[in-house]
């Protein structure tokens, strides 16, 4: 660790002290700490917690037609794993003021994404029970993208081809590396630097227009091929922002299928992802901010046969349907110019649906989260 740490330093060094060329660099950051919370789910012991929710580095470098962009995964990454550390690692070639062209590893664009009151979306991972789309946060992928910017007419789009980063071990031969297990072998996963099509391959493209000033649509398509899964996996993506100096209002919604091996982690014959946000931020005075923001998701998930072979199906589950939805508030306070402390509450409920070869299991489910979170850029 302190090698590479030397080695970082020493090219930091070395391009800024480097006079034969112009080379623009520039270091953003992120970070979100949860300074108290208080969670309840049903009728489990209630936990407080206090800690780091998000931890973002973004390192940008400019030079002529050509930036590079690095965004170093500190809160979720093992760095022991090779390629894992560097969520994203971006090269992108500008060939005019409309059209540039992407590659490296980074996040394929399809969602909007809006952050809600006081936690992410369903579809950036924010729940407290437990809501799992297939298509949620398409990121840390191999991408090479091309996207067209037309000034006059108010748009913006953008074409991805990609493939997954986090792929199955194979040999020369194409067999996979397996590892033994109770009853079944699980397949061996490893951080890929390429893809190649005869395995995997996906598609994007995500369309943004911005008609009258304060208005912005979107509509995103995304598809992905597998040769170990059953299906071609595949969704769509709607939404619009409205913002004045006097609010902000965003609504998103998704709806797609997804399918994987049954060897997968978490496993899926087929599930079908229906979600939906709706949110707005009142800006109140100089100091105080007020967010509200509602979803709701249904999530149908068609389990593989039951078998001792597949490893996370050994219950003879058929179906799981969860209907879950979340209301959240919160109070934004503003401490400096960029940094705010959110104080708010989340309530979340679902109702689950599970079927077995034998039987049908029915359940509803509630929590509470009242917290206070301070989030600083820099």
């Amino acid at each position: 660790m302190k090698y590479i740490l030397s080695v970082i330093a020493f090219l930091v060094v070395l391009i800024m002290s480097t006079k034969s060329f112009a080379l623009d660099t520039d270091v953003k950051g992120f970070i979100a700490l949860d300074l108290a919370t208080i969670e309840q789910i049903q009728h489990k012991r209630t936990a407080i917690e206090s800690g780091i929710g998000v931890l973002d580095l973004k390192i940008y470098a400019n030079h002529e037609n050509m930036s590079a962009k690095f965004k170093l995964d500190l809160d979720d990454s093992s760095i022991g794993e090779a390629y894992n550390i560097f969520e994203e690692a971006t090269a992108t070639y500008k060939f005019n003021s409309s059209f540039k062209a992407t590659a490296g590893k980074g996040v394929v664009p399809f969602h909007k994404l809006h952050w809600g009151a006081m936690e992410n979306s369903y579809i950036d991972g924010g729940t407290i029970i437990g809501v799992y789309p297939y298509w949620v946060d398409v990121d840390e992928k191999i991408i090479l993208s091309m996207n067209y910017r037309n000034q006059d007419l108010k748009f913006n789009n953008s074409f991805t081809f990609w493939g997954d980063s986090q792929q199955f071990k194979r040999n020369s031969q194409g067999e996979f590396y397996t590892t033994p297990k109770t009853g079944y072998a699980e397949l061996e996963t490893t951080n890929a630097k390429t893809f190649r099509t005869t395995d995997e391959w996906g598609l994007a493209n995500k369309f943004e227009f911005y008609p009258i000033k304060g208005w912005e649509f979107s509509l995103g398509g995304i598809m992905y091929d597998h040769d170990l899964n059953p299906d071609v996996n595949w969704a769509v993506d709607t939404g619009f922002g409205y913002e004045t100096d006097k609010v902000e209002v965003w609504f998103e919604t998704m709806y797609g299928r997804g399918s994987t091996t049954h060897y997968a982690k978490y496993s899926t014959f087929k599930k079908w992802d229906n979600t939906y946000q709706l949110g707005a931020e009142f800006y109140g005075t100089d100091l105080f901010n007020y967010v509200v923001n509602s979803e709701y998701a249904i999530i149908d998930d068609t389990q593989w046969p039951g078998n001792a072979t597949y490893k996370f199906n050994t219950s003879n589950l058929i179906n799981d349907r969860t209907k879950t939805a979340k209301l959240d508030l919160a109070l934004k306070i503003k401490v400096a110019k960029m940094a705010h402390v959110s104080v708010g509450v989340v309530g979340e409920k679902q109702w689950r649906k599970k079927t077995y070869a034998t039987s049908v299991s029915e359940t509803t489910t509630q929590a509470g989260q009242a917290g206070v979170k301070l989030s600083f850029w820099f």
